[in-house]
């Protein structure tokens, strides 16, 4: 994984990232996964990204001080697939 670039906006604060092997490991996914019949269906992104911060509160000072982390620093990840509720909240899926 490659972190392109910090982006600081008045909306979103986040890394942008690359990796190939994550976007094929999200089709291979797609792919093989069988939905239930009242399943929505899968909607796979390929921007692949790490939020800092995004919408209301003070996003403003949380981009102040990202404009000072190091994207190019090497870092442990951890990739984390979440599910949509039908009441539209998310939750993390972990290991079982």
């Amino acid at each position: 994984m490659t972190v392109d670039q910090l982006r600081l906006s008045p909306e979103w604060v986040g890394l942008e990232l690359s990796s190939s092997w994550l976007l094929d490991s999200t089709t291979a996914f797609v792919e093989q996964h069988v939905l239930d019949i009242d399943d929505d269906p899968l909607r796979p992104k390929d921007w692949l990204h790490l939020n800092i911060a995004y919408g209301d509160g003070d996003i403003d000072e949380v981009a102040r001080i990202a404009a000072d982390l190091d994207p190019s620093l090497e870092a442990n990840w951890e990739i984390t697939l979440w599910e949509q509720d039908a009441d539209g909240s998310w939750d993390r899926l972990t290991r079982r």
